[in-house]
């Protein structure tokens, strides 16, 4: 099985020139398997929500120096079939809401309790 072995989250200007970058933990790498990031989203309470490409879970990071800094797992996207692909926060919710694409099957929607609009 190949590993990435490093893998940024790029931030780019109005002509798409690289201004920042920001290395994933090796943790989240790992549970990539052999795919990198299937999607991400800034959710409302300031963190970066972000997906592989197999497991029914997302991995809430935030920017610490030039790294991005693993927080926690979020297991409950199975329960709304999200298994990776992309996702991104209904910012017209009243409560945190998170869309995702199912490959094949269509798009769903689900909530992280966590994911309160308070930044911690």
């Amino acid at each position: 099985m190949l590993l990435l072995a490093h893998c940024v989250l790029s931030a780019q200007g109005e002509k798409f020139i690289e201004e920042e970058s920001y290395h994933f933990p090796e943790e989240v790498i790992a549970r990539w398997g052999a795919m990198s990031c299937s999607g991400g989203s800034w959710g409302p309470d300031g963190m970066l929500y972000t997906t592989g490409h197999d497991l029914a879970e997302a991995y809430v990071l935030r920017i610490a120096g030039k790294k991005l800094e693993y927080v926690r797992t979020e297991g409950s996207l199975g329960l709304a079939g999200l298994v990776g692909q992309a996702i991104a926060w209904d910012r017209s919710s009243e409560q945190p809401a998170l869309w995702g694409i199912v490959k094949n099957k269509g798009v769903f929607l689900t909530g992280i309790p966590g994911a309160g609009a308070n930044p911690p």
